[in-house]
């Protein structure tokens, strides 16, 4: 059938049955047999060829899954806070002989400070009392994650402290569905709780698994470790919230959010030291190039968080943020000796295949919505 579009006669072509990946076009009349009125026996599309076959099918769906990860700079900051929390917690582990609690979240404070020079405090005049209010939270709570961590480490073991503080993706869904109107699914809750079990096995909290070495804090200090752990995961998750709240109104919003940390972490750093013991200050270079590197670590970091949340949900994030603390198991499987037994492997398979087929489930439906969209 033939008809005219801007003066010009053009062929219409159902491509449906002849061509797998068009449903529809147009062939120039000039192509096509004027006695008969049909198309021409070969059909040449412009820009794009007919390929058969399986190993198509498989290009077009590794450049779909290229393209969805393009659309989602996202995913990337993401990648980066994985990778720079597991350094976080090795050097802590590391640097925890040469830096105390208050030392170490001076040092944390004191290393986000240069984020100001990064600010331009005209344009922060645009944000109200109440949008402050959302940067000077998520920085104290941010601090007091940390704080909590590390005194809660002080009385029970630090399989217990992990477990507790890293299971935020579950809360953090459900009050995301409910402040932010985020999208929350039944298989997204499945996954996140074949997840917490992951995170459960891996650190074999000493409450579910027996441990060898002997408990050297009472029930009463044993109370105490778990309660601040609680504390350190509702501060840890109210700082997640924050950051997804945050206005995002220009890129120097990360610098903002970095320093009002920085400056809170000064503060209660000075307030705790008042009450510890006198700071020391490391011996050796090796200790010293594991201060600094602590200090890129926790810079790049909070700063790749803070970015992921501006374009991701709080459930992707919090999810593949777990697998920092998987980094962290595989480096002391490799280089602490430690012995990798059968559990703590099922354990590092059970959050790989929860996080990966979150992952991909994300990605599906992100891209089902938007073609749904179109």
């Amino acid at each position: 059938m033939a008809r005219r579009d801007n003066n010009r006669k053009v062929f219409e072509v159902d491509f449906d049955s002849d061509f797998d990946d068009y449903r529809g076009g147009y062939v120039r009349m000039d192509d096509v047999n004027s006695d008969t009125n049909e198309p021409p026996a070969s059909l040449e599309v412009a820009e794009h060829e007919r390929d058969d076959g399986q190993d198509s099918r498989l290009r077009c769906d590794f450049k779909g899954l290229l393209s969805g990860l393009r659309r989602r700079p996202g995913l990337f900051w993401i990648a980066v806070t994985i990778v720079t929390q597991a350094g976080q917690l090795i050097l802590f582990a590391k640097t925890s002989s040469v830096l105390t609690l208050p030392q170490a979240t001076f040092v944390r404070g004191l290393s986000l400070i240069p984020m100001v020079f990064f600010i331009s405090w005209e344009k922060s005049k645009g944000y109200g009392w109440a949008e402050m209010a959302i940067f000077i939270s998520a920085g104290f709570c941010d601090n007091l994650t940390y704080v909590c961590g590390g005194a809660a480490a002080m009385y029970v073991w630090t399989g217990d402290v992990a477990v507790i503080q890293f299971n935020t993706p579950l809360p953090g869904v459900l009050l995301a569905w409910l402040l932010f109107k985020e999208k929350l699914r039944p298989i997204d809750l499945v996954l996140i709780l074949v997840n917490a079990c992951g995170l459960v096995i891996v650190s074999q909290p000493s409450f579910l698994f027996p441990v060898d070495k002997p408990v050297v804090t009472s029930d009463s200090h044993h109370a105490l470790g778990i309660l601040l752990a609680f504390g350190g995961m509702t501060f840890s998750l109210t700082a997640t919230l924050c950051a997804r709240a945050l206005p995002y109104r220009s890129a120097e919003d990360p610098y903002l959010f970095l320093t009002c940390t920085g400056i809170f972490g000064l503060f209660l750093s000075c307030a705790i030291s008042f009450i510890s013991e006198p700071w020391t200050l490391p011996a050796t270079l090796n200790q010293w190039l594991m201060v600094l590197a602590l200090i890129f670590f926790v810079i790049v970091g909070l700063f790749s968080y803070i970015k992921s949340l501006e374009t991701e949900s709080v459930m992707t994030v919090t999810v593949l943020v777990t697998l920092s603390m998987l980094l962290t198991t595989i480096f002391d499987f490799i280089f602490e000796g430690r012995h990798a037994d059968f559990l703590s492997l099922c354990g590092v398979a059970v959050i790989l295949g929860s996080t990966f087929s979150l992952f991909l489930k994300d990605l599906v439906f992100n891209d089902s919505e938007e073609e749904a969209e179109d």
